[in-house]
């Protein structure tokens, strides 16, 4: 009897260490399953994600050639780079367009339209924007000067080609294309380019 006993500790026993074992066994396996398998995948993932673009969100149009953007670090006045646009409000003097003036009268509605036009399309949407030196301020800076686009389409472009801003001579990438659209929109008398319309 006291045999049997013994005999049945010690299947019992053997059975544990067999589970124990087992156990271990899989745990060894899976691990290995996730670094050969698993990691590469995941670390793909993961350069993926840095190299992704960062999307912005603009929280107020200033103009039809500025804004308030909100970003990860707080919020920042961002300036569209290459173009400049009326300002929503009245001018003491009259406002410059390439050889001609926007007379002070009209200043205040120019700047209402272009800044209306800018503000009906980019509201809502996800801002791609370029930082200088591709790093996003983490304190809020008077304002940045920055190219910027939704949906695909550049602000600055956009505007250009609606004859609501007009580009300046700022040396950038886009400068050439920049005055094709303001040649386009003055050609077709668009945005404020007909107010000078025989």
């Amino acid at each position: 009897m006291q045999s049997d006993k013994t005999n049945m500790k010690a299947r019992s026993t053997r059975r544990s260490q067999v589970y124990v074992t087992a156990f271990f066994i899989f745990i060894a396996s899976f691990s290995y399953f996730l670094t050969r398998t698993m990691a590469p995948k995941l670390d793909k993932l993961k350069a993926q994600t840095v190299n992704s673009p960062v999307f912005y969100s603009c929280l107020k149009v200033l103009s039809g050639d500025s804004m308030i953007v909100k970003t990860q670090y707080g919020t920042q006045k961002i300036q569209i780079l290459g173009i400049s646009a009326p300002q929503a409000g009245n001018s003491p003097a009259p406002w410059w367009y390439g050889e001609q003036a926007l007379p002070t009268e009209q200043y205040a509605q120019a700047g209402l339209i272009s800044k209306n036009s800018l503000a009906a399309w980019i509201t809502k949407l996800p801002l791609l924007i370029e930082w200088p030196d591709n790093k996003v301020p983490q304190a809020e800076v008077e304002s940045l000067a920055v190219s910027a686009s939704v949906s695909g389409v550049d602000i600055g472009y956009q505007q250009l080609r609606e004859g609501q801003a007009v580009a300046t001579q700022a040396p950038h990438q886009n400068l050439s294309l920049y005055l094709d659209a303001q040649k386009e929109a003055q050609e077709k008398k668009k945005g404020f380019w007909r107010l000078t319309a025989p």
